[in-house]
């Protein structure tokens, strides 16, 4: 993954706002671990930005990237398999939430 922090503004805004959803269901869903850190990144081959998200729980940090659509793209080696869990199943509610709403609200 080619990266940089400085994300082209043309797929910037869109990805950033998904990313700040994803990162407020987390942060209020998660609450054995801390969120100490964010940063976006430019994933120039992918053509999105992605979010690291730092987490500490006692003196240790984890830290887990987020893609705009939902997906995992990659952790610490050293990260807890339950705030792994944590995090894919807190997103995974929310878009399948999502998606029943709007499917709820299509008349066929």
């Amino acid at each position: 993954m080619n990266q940089s922090t400085r994300p082209n503004p043309i797929y910037k805004d869109n990805d950033v706002s998904i990313l700040n959803s994803m990162q407020s269901w987390l942060e209020n869903e998660i609450s054995n671990y801390e969120l100490v850190r964010i940063e976006d990144l430019d994933d120039q081959e992918n053509e999105q930005v992605v979010r690291s998200l730092w987490w500490s729980r006692g003196i240790k940090e984890f830290f887990i990237v987020l893609a705009p659509r939902g997906g995992i793209r990659g952790w610490s080696n050293s990260i807890p398999k339950e705030l792994l869990v944590q995090c894919h199943n807190t997103i995974a509610e929310h878009l399948i939430q999502i998606i029943e709403e709007n499917t709820e609200t299509k008349t066929y």
